[in-house]
């Protein structure tokens, strides 16, 4: 067989060459035998070089784009299975798209059966090309100890190169986060503050807000509370109702500004209508004590009302103690046991509350106990309460 015919010339020299007579000698044979699987290993290696070399750029994306239809329907029936089929033959050729695909397949368990270790795999191949969500992902898994064994230093090692890749502010500001928090990450509020103002040097306004609250509290820096009111008013300028709520406080207290109650309410009410709860409820704090508003019974009732549902339970307090009064409404024993039992579902403790039920128990007929009860039932389901 002539394997130079099927190489070319420049392979010609791997073709073994016959035996000569010194070479049948015993020692001659041990070092043709040598020689002989060297070039045959050569040569495999030249056929597999040759044979990828012969699949082009555009064929492999090709095979990737088939995967996706096959993975969204689209123009062929949905079918996981061969999708996966795609994926493997195009991430095979070191395509990331399709590493990054696979990836996605195992660990979802579409087309295979669910395999993190093997997902994580894959997802690296195509990080280490520099692909940004697998870099993302990759954080995750060692963030979580999902796939591969929890890692704070990798998970960060991870995310930094994700913020290299895509400027990564909105990545920097989670960096920061996961530091504050301690959740998965050793907390160190020095290291949360110089991620936070990465960030938010790009507007995001997120970390903007967060690098406020590490100054208003001393957090990694050293306690400013004029920073603080800096940096919440750069996040109030993306619109951000956190940061809203927070400068409102500023205002409120008078801490790195001039205390300003009519500035406070301003920016509550900015938060506030956004569906901030804890702006809701100072809100309602500011119409029933006339702070910077004038005194509105019906206006604190009204907001006092929005932060309850949403589960702020010292507006739940609030919203039962008038039910239970009589007050800014008509007195409404079966409301008032309601939001009584729903502030206990948030907080099993308050004494307040506990009192109140109490109070409610001895004054209320077995009938509207029970019209309480079901009203709470009813409450529960509809906002999903445990």
């Amino acid at each position: 067989m002539d394997l130079s015919a099927d190489y070319g010339n420049e392979h010609a020299a791997l073709v073994p060459r016959p035996l000569s007579a010194v070479e049948k000698t015993e020692q001659g044979k041990k070092r043709v035998l040598a020689v002989m699987v060297s070039d045959t290993l050569e040569i495999a290696q030249s056929r597999s070089a040759l044979d990828s070399a012969s699949i082009s750029v555009d064929e492999v994306e090709r095979w990737y784009e088939q995967g996706n239809c096959h993975e969204h329907g689209w123009g062929i029936p949905q079918e996981y299975s061969e999708a996966f089929v795609w994926y493997q033959k195009a991430a095979d050729q070191g395509n990331r798209d399709a590493q990054c695909s696979l990836g996605r397949c195992y660990w979802n368990g579409r087309g295979v059966s669910q395999d993190l270790t093997e997902s994580v795999k894959w997802f690296r191949k195509a990080a280490e090309q520099g692909e940004y969500a697998c870099q993302l992902h990759l954080s995750f898994c060692y963030e979580r100890g999902q796939g591969v064994p929890c890692d704070s230093v990798e998970a960060e090692r991870w995310y930094r190169l994700a913020v290299n890749t895509n400027g990564g502010e909105f990545v920097a500001g989670v960096i920061g986060n996961l530091y504050r928090k301690g959740d998965h990450f050793p907390q160190d509020y020095a290291a949360a503050s110089k991620w936070y103002l990465k960030a938010a040097a790009d507007n995001e306004s997120f970390p903007q807000y967060a690098l406020g609250d590490c100054y208003y509290f001393g957090h990694g820096v050293s306690q400013n509370f004029s920073e603080a009111v800096k940096w919440y008013r750069r996040g109030t300028e993306q619109g951000c109702d956190e940061a809203q709520f927070r400068l409102g406080r500023c205002f409120f207290s008078g801490r790195g500004v001039l205390k300003d109650y009519e500035e406070a309410v301003s920016w509550y009410f900015k938060a506030a209508e956004q569906g901030h709860a804890d702006a809701q409820y100072r809100l309602g704090r500011c119409y029933s004590f006339g702070d910077g508003v004038s005194k509105d019974e019906s206006e604190s009732f009204k907001w006092f009302h929005r932060a309850a549902e949403q589960g702020h339970k010292h507006a739940q307090y609030c919203i039962a103690t008038r039910y239970f009064r009589g007050r800014q409404t008509s007195q409404d024993y079966v409301s008032a046991y309601m939001w009584v039992k729903v502030t206990l579902n948030n907080d099993n403790t308050d004494t307040r509350s506990l009192e109140r039920l109490t109070a409610l128990t001895v004054e209320m007929s077995p009938e509207l106990l029970q019209e309480g009860e079901r009203r709470y039932a009813k409450f529960r389901l509809k906002y999903h309460q445990s």
